[in-house]
C-alpha cells in the first residue's frame, strides 16, 4: 500500500480584545479558594464546545478545535465555509465540488461510492455535505473545526477531522431578529427568527431566509448570461424543544432547503483553460469531434454563438465564451433531526437520530465552446453537447450514547451507531441536434473499417453496410427528467449511472482520568463497519469518429460516397471494463474481474487466449449488457472493518496553561466504483481502507493581562493506503485502438 507521512506545525493567535466570545457564555458560580487550576479557568468566560459529546470549555480539552460563533461570523464577515478557511488554521474547501479538507486530507473523488475524509454534522447528526456550515449567523449558534482524526466519537469519514455545526435553539425567553440585506451584483436577502416558550415546558424556534444574486461575475464573450455565483434560493427551519419533569429533555428540528445555482456547487465558477483553442479535429483521449477545430482555417460553415474565435480568458480572467448557460438546482430539501436525554443520577442517556433526502441536478456545457456546428469535408458535423448529472441521495442515522455526569475523577462516554444511506447518480449526455442512424457495434465497426479503408488500413475490400450490427437506440425526445435526461430534440450519446446501499456501524468508548488537578490521561477504543452493495451502469456511443477518420484520412473526394452509408454513431460499450491487470498471466492470459466485483463468471469459453468471451460475452468481468436498452451494468460490493483508538495524557501546570499529546488512529472505509463519476465500469474498482496513526503535540495558553489566547500544535501524520485517483489516457481516438 501507498504511504504517506506529514509533519506540519500550525499556530493560532486569537485576540480576545478585538473579538467578542466565541460561544455562548454561562456564569459559572464561584469556586472555592483550593478547587484548583481547572476550576480557575472555568470561573472565566469560556467558549462552549461539544467536541468531546459534552460541553466543554474549547481552552480546556485536548482537541485541536477552531468555534466560530454567530456573533464572531458577524463581527469579522464570515459569510461561508469558504471564508472559514481563512480563520482555521489547516481548513480547506472547494466551493466548486464541496470537498472539505483538513491538515491536507481531503475528497478525491465526487462518486458516491468513494468516501469523504471529513465528516460533517449538523447538531449531532452525520450530513453528507459541508454546505450547511455556511448557512446565515441568524440560524447557528457556532461551527466547530475539529482538526485531527476523530475516529473514536465521531466515526463515520473523521480520518482527518470533524466539521460540526450547532444550530440556535429555541430560548425560555421571546427574542426575534430580522435582517436585510442588499449588495452588489444585485445581490440581496431578507432572513428572520423568533423563539421562546409556549408553556413553561415547551419552547420554539421559526426562522426562514430567502436570498439572490441576479448578476455573477463571470462574462460571457459570446453575449449569452453572466455566470458564477448567481443563485436564487430559500431556507425554512422548526424547531420544538421540551422537557419533563426533572428527568428527561428532548428537541426536535424539521428544515427545508432549495435553491437555483449559475455557480457553484457543481456549475462554473472560474473561466476555466486559459490557453489558446486546440483547433485538433479530435484531442487525445477524446472520441468526440473537437468543436474548436471550427475555428482552425479548415472547416467552413461555422455555425456559433456570438462572433468570439480566440479564447478571452488569454487576457481577462473573468471572460469566457460558451454557448450554454450552466445551472445546478436543488429541489426543495428536507431533513430531520431529534434528541431525546434521560438524566440519571451519574449519567445520562442520550439519543440521537436524523434523516434526509435530496435531488440535485446539474445542466453541464459539454463541449464547452460557442460552437453549434460546422462543415468538413463537404459534411457538416453538429457538436453542441450537454451534460445533465444528478444525485438522489437519502441516509438516516440512530446514535445512542451513555454519559457521565458525575464529579468524580473519572468521566467516561461510550455509545453505539447506525448508519443507512441509499444513492444513485445518472448522468446523461446528449447532443442538441439529433444525429440519427442506426448505432453500430464497436466488433463490426472495427470489420468496416478494415474492409472498407485503403492498404494502410487493412485492404480488405468493401463490406456491404448492412452486415453491421446494430444495438438499441438510447431514449430521445423525452426532455430532460429522471428517466431519460435528455435534452428536447436531442441524442443522447452517454449514460451511467451509480446507485448502492451503504451501511455503517460504530461501537465506541472512551475515558478520562484526573490523577489530580494537573494530569489527567484520556483512552478511547471504537469499533467501525461498513459495507455497501450496489450496481453500476454505462453506456458510451462515439459520434462521427468513423466517419470523420476516414473522410479525413481518404480525402474531400470520398465525402460524399462515405457521408451516404458510414454509420455517424458507433457502441463503444463493449470497450468498457476488462480485467484486473494484477491477475493476466502467462496460464491465466485473460485475468480475471478485479475484487469487489460479485457477478463475474470465469469459464474456459470466456477465458481463451485473444478472445476473451469477445465483445458480445463479458461476463468473465461481471459485465452483462441488457438487450434491451444497450445499457452494460455489473454489481459491485465490498464491506471493511477497523478497530481504533485516542491515548492521550493533559498536564496542567496552571490556570492558563494546558499541554497534551496524544495519538489517534484513524480509518476511512475502502472505497467502490471510478474516482470519475461518469467512468463506470473500470477494470479496478475497490479500494482498500485508508489508515492513519497521528501523533499530535499541543499547547492552549491564555494571557489574562494581554487578553490574548495562544494555541499551538506539532503533529505527524503516519498514512497507510491514501486514497488517490488514476487516470490513463488513450493517445488515440481511433475505434480500432
Amino acid at each position: 500500500m501507498a504511504l504517506k507521512y506529514r509533519f506540519s506545525l500550525v499556530s493560532l493567535f486569537a485576540l480576545g480584545i478585538a473579538m467578542p466570545a466565541m460561544a455562548q457564555q454561562a456564569p459559572v458560580p464561584q469556586p472555592a479558594e483550593d478547587a484548583g487550576p481547572q476550576a480557575d479557568r472555568r470561573d472565566r468566560d469560556v467558549v462552549v464546545v461539544t467536541a468531546q459529546k459534552r460541553e466543554e470549555s474549547v481552552q480546556d480539552i485536548a482537541v485541536a478545535v477552531t468555534a466560530i460563533s454567530s456573533e464572531l461570523r458577524d463581527e469579522i464577515g464570515l459569510t461561508s465555509v469558504q471564508d472559514y478557511t481563512n480563520f482555521a488554521p489547516g481548513l480547506s474547501y472547494s466551493t466548486s465540488n464541496d470537498r472539505l479538507g483538513l491538515r491536507g486530507v481531503t475528497r478525491t473523488s465526487n462518486n458516491f461510492g468513494i468516501r469523504s475524509g471529513i465528516s460533517n454534522y449538523v447538531d449531532g447528526v452525520y450530513f453528507s455535505s459541508a454546505i450547511p456550515a455556511g448557512r446565515e449567523p441568524i440560524f447557528v449558534e457556532r461551527v466547530e473545526v475539529l482538526r485531527g482524526p476523530q475516529g473514536t466519537l465521531y466515526g463515520r469519514d473523521s480520518i482527518g477531522g470533524a466539521l460540526n455545526l450547532i444550530s440556535k435553539r429555541p430560548s425560555e425567553e421571546f427574542e426575534g431578529q430580522f435582517n436585510l440585506g442588499y449588495g452588489n451584483f444585485e445581490a440581496s436577502k431578507v432572513e428572520a427568527r423568533v423563539a421562546g416558550p409556549i408553556t413553561d415546558w415547551l419552547r420554539y424556534s421559526l426562522a426562514g431566509s430567502r436570498s439572490a444574486q441576479n448578476e455573477g461575475n463571470l462574462t460571457n464573450a459570446s453575449g449569452q448570461e453572466s455566470e458564477g455565483y448567481r443563485t436564487d434560493g430559500y431556507y425554512l427551519e422548526a424547531q420544538l424543544e421540551g422537557n419533563v419533569g426533572d428527568r428527561f429533555d428532548w428537541w426536535a428540528k424539521y428544515s427545508r432547503l432549495a435553491w437555483d445555482k449559475v455557480g457553484a456547487p457543481g456549475a462554473r465558477t472560474s473561466v476555466g483553460d486559459r490557453q489558446p483553442y486546440d483547433t485538433r479535429l479530435f484531442t487525445p483521449g477524446s472520441f468526440f469531434i473537437n468543436p474548436f477545430f471550427a475555428f482552425s482555417g479548415v472547416a467552413t460553415n461555422v455555425n456559433q454563438v456570438g462572433n468570439q474565435r480566440t479564447n478571452p480568458a488569454i487576457t481577462d480572467p473573468l471572460k469566457f465564451n460558451t454557448d450554454y448557460t450552466e445551472v445546478a438546482h436543488l429541489e426543495p430539501t428536507n431533513d430531520f433531526a431529534l434528541e431525546a436525554v434521560y438524566h440519571f443520577d451519574n449519567f445520562d442517556v442520550k439519543y440521537l437520530g436524523g434523516s434526509a433526502y435530496y435531488h440535485y441536478t446539474l445542466n453541464l456545457d459539454t463541449d464547452n465552446s460557442p460552437v453549434k456546428s460546422f462543415r468538413f469535408n463537404n459534411r457538416d458535423f453538429q457538436t453542441d453537447r450537454v451534460t445533465d448529472y444528478n444525485e438522489n441521495r437519502g441516509w438516516y442515522s440512530n446514535e445512542i450514547n451513555l454519559i457521565s455526569t458525575g464529579d468524580g475523577p473519572f468521566q467516561w462516554v461510550t455509545g453505539a451507531y447506525q448508519y443507512q444511506e441509499n444513492y444513485t447518480q445518472p448522468i446523461y449526455a446528449s447532443g442538441a441536434v439529433p444525429v440519427g442512424g442506426p448505432i453500430v457495434t464497436l466488433a463490426s465497426a472495427q470489420q468496416f473499417v478494415g474492409a472498407l479503408a485503403p492498404p494502410a488500413f487493412g485492404g480488405l475490400g468493401l463490406l456491404l453496410p448492412n452486415l453491421l450490427v446494430t444495438r438499441p437506440d438510447l431514449p430521445d425526445f423525452t426532455g430532460r427528467n429522471i428517466a431519460s435526461g435528455s435534452q428536447i430534440g436531442g441524442d443522447l450519446f452517454a449514460f451511467t449511472n451509480n446507485q448502492a446501499v451503504n451501511n455503517a456501524y460504530g461501537l465506541f468508548v472512551q475515558g478520562d482520568y484526573a490523577f489530580n488537578d494537573e494530569w489527567k490521561v484520556t483512552a478511547g477504543v471504537r469499533w467501525s463497519k461498513d459495507t455497501t452493495d450496489g450496481r453500476e451502469y454505462a453506456r458510451l456511443i462515439s459520434i462521427y469518429s468513423l466517419e470523420a477518420q476516414l473522410e479525413n484520412a481518404l480525402g474531400p473526394a470520398a465525402a460524399p460516397l462515405l457521408a451516404s452509408f458510414i454509420p455517424p454513431r458507433i457502441d463503444l460499450t463493449a470497450a468498457l471494463g476488462g480485467p484486473d491487470p494484477t491477475t493476466v498471466t502467462a496460464t491465466n492470459p485473460c485475468g480475471l474481474a478485479g475484487v469487489g466485483i460479485q457477478n463475474a463468471k470465469p469459464t474456459a469459453a470466456n477465458g481463451v487466449a485473444g478472445v476473451c468471451g469477445g465483445p458480445n460475452d463479458r461476463s468473465r468481468y461481471g459485465i452483462y449488457i441488457d438487450p434491451l436498452t444497450g445499457n452494460a451494468f455489473r454489481d459491485i460490493g465490498a464491506s471493511w472493518s477497523e478497530v481504533t483508538g485516542v491515548l492521550g495524557l493533559d498536564w496542567t501546570p496552571d490556570a492558563d496553561t494546558l499541554i497534551y499529546a496524544k495519538y489517534n488512529r484513524g480509518y476511512k472505509p475502502g472505497g467502490i466504483g471510478s474516482a470519475n463519476t461518469n467512468g463506470n465500469l473500470v477494470a479496478t474498482p475497490y479500494t482498500d481502507q485508508e489508515l492513519v496513526n497521528a501523533y499530535e503535540l499541543g499547547l492552549k495558553r491564555e494571557w489574562e493581562p494581554l487578553n490574548l489566547t495562544t494555541n499551538a500544535v506539532v503533529f505527524y501524520y503516519d498514512y497507510e493506503g491514501y486514497q488517490v485517483s488514476n487516470c490513463l489516457l488513450y493517445t488515440s481516438p481511433s475505434p480500432r485502438d
